[in-house]
């Protein structure tokens, strides 16, 4: 667009009205309405429109959003009938299909037609595969006319969409690279205190939001071009960060340009203008832009606020002024107005912007994965937040308006997917019913609420909400209106008591904890003291602004103090020059207390293991985890043994359900299908709230096998719940799987719908006693046969021996046998996580047993190589041989663990739990580790493939047991014929299947040793005839194992599957039904069509 362009939409809308009422005919209107288009429009912008009983222009650029505009004209007052604006519709549409030449063309085309008092829009919707158009003509005014001239400027610019922006500014391109070098060089010099604390600030608050920690950057440097060297990564990642926040602001300060003006006057051509007039001009319009001050003109008081990302300024210079003025200057050539014209293309612009900037592998080990849009749209339409429950709430309230009162909170927003779409559903209600604009738009924004805890995320949410608000943003008014987006953390807003008693509200930052009394907050007075502290800062003393809160706020006493406490902090970071954002972060911060209560509670809350949290963020959350039960209550060895994964999801769901959710209100969480499947998540599985109020569980999908983050084994699935409502079991569960290879990360619900099948299951606990329990997962058709199988188990299984993490010390390969009963061993020193050196010693045989690793054990055969050295003895049970025996009795094993000792001293299990007791203790063994007979099989994978460990002859340690490793869950006994009989019934189709409907398929806890617990699994008795076959059976199928013999393999396992059905007395049709679906490799058998 050319500078001198400039457009006042009120006179151009005037003059085609007076142009209609001088025109009695179509012709008439059409010669004056080309000649003001011409004179206005189309000769500043070097556009000659084709000569036709139509207009039709077209631009040069195949990047615009449109080539051409078709403008049809009729005769004045055509479209006061129906009829007469459905003709003319229908003419534009014929127009822009004799000149597309086909389907693939259409979208290239934008309608207009206009009568001179009226006008109307069509345009062709991949999305539907047709024209939409308004639905009814729409006045003449400055609104419409500056559609039309938007449509029309647009053919000499760039679309505006997430391609054209990656292409230009992504990682690789040069105004990246260049502009994120400067930020960091200056970042890494000397910089203002104001840039310090900011950097600090960040640092603190980005920590809470993913798994972060320095080491996860690495992959930063090479994608922006540095070498190999001293590269603080964290000072990258913020000056990315700058950057990508920087492109963000000034796109919707573009976007909202159009909205501000009367004239269609571009923000982005104005600052480029400045820079050429010196690049402190440059700095100043940029310190207007961080100020928000192009917002408040349309009555938007926060964006961007509370922003981290403005420190640029206060360490500006020639250098930062002309990487900014290259990045204006390229965001110049993007068409604004395609947030308008063609909503649908820039949703969510800025999620597909920052997933590419920063690496993918760099974002997914930070724990940041960015819901796809299909999948946003699915969660909204499962929580009801519909077109249909708008029109169902409209009926039942008797009023069009009722629909505009529903409220909707995603509580982790991230870029703003769930807000954007919300708003774009609520926003085709109101057009459908022809509702106030004005009304609707303050109702939009004080419904549709967003919380997020990253800076970067909430600019960006922010930034994605002003443009699905569009030209609703015209109705917004002169008032001060804020973007319902906040940064705040959803779960933790720390609650304390002073000294003396009184109840506060504190907030941790870099430069201290800010306290707010908790009566101001309580009592909705937080917002007018902000503006009190704000306005007073710097200009008042401290006894003046006291003075002012009784004045004008009415706030005295203690409360009175606190906040005079607060305006001294703040009033000295202001004399350091480390003030400027701190107000709003408070501001923020405490949102979520005043946000009030919602109908629809959605999103993607994080998921981020406990252990993987900042260690002071795990101490402030303590209580919160308490109050919700969520506390893992776990025995010794499981606390050992690190079973007891807790993951901020789970607090999520809780404390949103209870602190935001109204009562009969949905919430729709994308979780960690783990807490369904694993043991260890039972707390999470009470669905009950800490007041006794209790959740109802109304649909649960697993999406574990679709991978819908960016192929991301991340274990998804999604939950619904309502509050108030106890759950009812069995639950719809409904299993995802795909029908290829599709990538469905673009693709709409719809046609990803298309690609999928979903199979229809019912979730239950599996112990029935326990509605706490692992879900079982079922087909209708199967439940009864389960049923059958499900029950007590008369074995207790165990987990192998466990080194504590230093596997390359105890595990070892024997080099040459010596005399004496000693042998000569080197220790795999690469296996482990630990640096070890490589060992050549001596040792006594009397501790060293054949050791059975995860990857030597097959179905049917163990096949152990190793060997390990326990200092255990069955004796000892889980206590280690004394020091002073094993140095007496055996000095060379005990003189090879010396060699050791530091290392394990420094195991974390030892620190724990072990101190005190001799240094090379081993973390979990038992006497049972060493029965002669175990029945093993793997933790981990996708089915049960179990094996006999019985005693063997060693050349070098003679007849030991072997010893599994702790990958290992294993049943100990003591009779041969018994150890073949339940290894015979664990390799059964009809265990396996009970095991794979209530495990967690891959996971690392799908055959841990409490998955026997819910197994009916009859004592051995030699007097039954079926016990006494099985173990023959399955001696023999150890035997053909170990011979290869495949064929004669397959035909016992059939006749084990047949005996023991018969021995849970399942029929032959269910046990065909069972063979058969876990051949289907799934439990499920309903398919449910799009």
């Amino acid at each position: 667009m050319g500078r001198a362009f400039s457009v006042d939409f009120e006179d151009l809308a005037a003059e085609i009205r007076r142009a209609a009422a001088e025109s009695i005919s179509k012709e008439g209107f059409k010669v004056r309405a080309v000649n003001i288009l011409t004179a206005k429009v189309f000769s500043p912008l070097a556009i000659s429109p084709g000569r036709y009983d139509f207009t039709l222009v077209s631009g040069g650029r195949a990047d615009a959003l449109y080539g051409h505009v078709v403008i049809e004209y009729e005769k004045p007052r055509t479209f006061n009938t129906g009829r007469g604006y459905e003709h003319a519709v229908e003419q534009v549409k014929q127009r822009i299909r004799e000149h597309a030449g086909g389907e693939p063309g259409l979208p290239r085309y934008f309608g207009v037609v206009l009568d001179g008092y009226r006008i109307g829009f069509v345009r062709w919707r991949e999305k539907i595969k047709d024209f939409e158009s308004s639905r009814r003509p729409l006045k003449v005014n400055s609104i419409t006319v500056a559609r039309l001239v938007e449509a029309v400027a647009g053919l000499k610019r760039k679309a505006l969409n997430a391609e054209e922006l990656l292409n230009d500014f992504g990682p690789g391109s040069r105004i990246a690279e260049n502009t994120v070098r400067v930020f960091y060089r200056k970042l890494s010099g000397k910089t203002a205190t104001r840039t310090r604390v900011l950097f600090r600030d960040w640092r603190r608050v980005f920590s809470q939001v993913c798994a972060y920690s320095p080491e996860k950057l690495g992959g930063l440097k090479e994608a922006y071009g540095f070498e190999a060297g001293a590269v603080d990564v964290e000072k990258l990642l913020f000056s990315l960060h700058t950057y990508y926040a920087l492109i963000v602001k000034l796109l919707a300060a573009e976007v909202a340009s159009l909205y501000v003006s009367p004239k269609l006057l571009s923000y982005l051509e104005r600052l480029e203008d400045t820079y050429f007039e010196g690049h402190e001009k440059l700095r100043c319009e940029l310190g207007r832009l961080e100020e928000g001050e192009i917002f408040s003109v349309l009555g938007i008081t926060n964006f961007p606020e509370a922003d981290y990302f403005a420190w640029y300024l206060d360490e500006w210079d020639g250098e930062i002024a002309g990487r900014i003025a290259e990045i204006v200057k390229k965001l110049s050539d993007y068409d604004p107005s395609t947030a308008e014209l063609e909503p649908e293309r820039v949703r969510d612009l800025f999620k597909r912007l920052y997933q590419n900037l920063v690496p993918r592998k760099v974002r997914h080990d930070l724990g940041e994965y960015y819901t796809p849009d299909w999948l946003a749209e699915l969660m909204l339409d499962e929580a009801g937040w519909t077109l249909e429950t708008f029109e169902r709430k409209r009926r039942e309230a008797g009023g069009p308006l009722a629909p505009l009162d529903l409220r909707v909170l995603d509580p982790a927003c991230g870029s703003g997917t769930f807000l954007v779409l919300a708003i774009s559903r609520i926003r085709e209600y109101v057009e459908e019913n022809c509702i106030d604009r004005r009304t609707a738009v303050h109702r939009i924004i004080r419904n549709i609420v967003g919380f997020d805890l990253n800076p970067l995320a909430v600019i960006a949410a922010r930034a994605n909400y002003l443009i699905a608000l569009g030209d609703l943003l015209r109705e917004v008014g002169t008032g001060q209106t804020e973007i319902p987006v906040y940064l705040a953390d959803s779960i933790l807003v720390e609650r304390d008591t002073t000294l003396y008693g009184s109840p506060v509200y504190k907030l941790k930052t870099a430069v201290g904890d800010f306290t707010v009394p908790a009566e101001i907050i309580e009592k909705g007075m937080l917002p007018k003291a902000l503006r009190l502290l704000e306005d007073s800062v710097g200009k008042y003393s401290v006894n003046e602004f006291k003075g002012r809160l009784l004045r004008e706020a009415r706030i005295d006493g203690e409360s009175a103090t606190i906040m005079a406490e607060l305006f001294s902090l703040l009033d000295k970071l202001e004399r350091e020059g480390k003030n400027g954002i701190w107000l709003r972060i408070l501001r923020n911060a405490f949102a979520p207390l005043f946000r009030g209560k919602f109908d629809c509670v959605v999103g993607n809350p994080p998921w981020v293991n406990w252990e993987n949290l900042p260690g002071d963020y795990r101490e402030a959350t303590k209580p919160v985890w308490e109050k919700y039960g969520l506390r893992a209550k776990a025995s010794a060895a499981q606390f050992e043994l690190g079973k007891m994964k807790r993951d901020l999801s789970m607090l999520f769901t809780y404390v949103c359900a209870d602190r935001y959710l109204n009562d009969n209100g949905t919430l729709g969480f994308l979780i960690t299908q783990m807490v369904f499947k694993t043991r260890g998540a039972e707390v999470f599985r009470r669905f009950t709230l800490p007041d006794g109020k209790p959740l109802k569980v109304l649909k649960v999908h697993d999406m574990v096998s679709l991978k819908p983050f960016e192929k991301a084994a991340n274990m998804t699935s999604a939950i619904l719940l309502r509050k108030g409502e106890e759950t009812e079991y069995p639950i719809p569960y409904i299993r995802w799987t795909k029908t290829g290879e599709t990538d469905f990360s673009s693709m709409p619900l719809r046609e990803v719908l298309s690609a999928c099948k979903r199979e229809a299951l019912l979730a239950l606990p599996v112990n029935q006693g326990d509605k706490a329990s692992q879900w079982l997962t079922v087909r209708r058709g199967t439940l009864k046969a389960l049923e059958k199988i499900r029950g007590k188990p008369a074995y207790k299984p165990h987990l192998g021996v466990n080194t504590g993490g230093a596997n390359g010390v105890y595990w070892v390969k024997i080099v040459e046998k010596l005399p004496s009963r000693h042998v000569l061993i080197e220790n795999l020193h690469k296996t482990g996580k630990l640096k070890l050196v490589k060992a050549f010693s001596r040792v006594e045989a009397d501790l060293l047993y054949k050791l059975v690793r995860s990857g030597d054990l097959d179905k049917w055969l163990p096949k152990p190589e190793a060997y390990i050295i326990v200092p255990h003895t069955r004796q000892t049970d889980w206590q280690a041989i004394p020091e002073n025996k094993l140095k007496n009795s055996l000095p060379e094993t005990y003189r090879y663990f010396l060699k050791f000792r530091e290392v394990l001293l420094k195991r974390s299990a030892y620190r724990l739990l072990r101190r005190g007791h001799p240094f090379y203790i081993m973390v979990d063994v038992r006497s049972n580790s060493f029965a002669p007979f175990k029945v093993a099989w793997k933790r981990m994978g996708n089915k049960i493939n179990a094996a006999v460990l019985a005693e063997q002859d060693d050349p070098y340690i003679g007849r030991k047991p072997l010893i599994p490793q702790e990958t290992i869950s294993f049943v100990p006994l003591e009779n041969r014929e018994e150890a073949y009989y339940l290894c015979a019934l664990l390799n059964s189709s009809c265990v396996n299947f009970l095991v794979k409907s209530f495990s967690q398929l891959g996971g690392k806890s799908f055959a841990t040793p409490s998955v026997l617990g819910q197994i009916r699994i009859p004592k051995f008795s030699e007097d039954n005839r079926l016990h006494s076959a099985l173990a023959k059976l399955a001696e023999r199928a150890h035997r053909l194992a170990e011979e290869g013999l495949d064929g004669e393999l397959a035909e016992v396992e059939n006749e084990i599957d047949r005996l023991v059905a018969e021995l849970y007395g399942l029929n032959d049709r269910e046990l065909f039904e069972v063979k058969r679906r876990l051949a289907a490799g799934g439990l499920g058998a309903c398919s449910l069509q799009p």
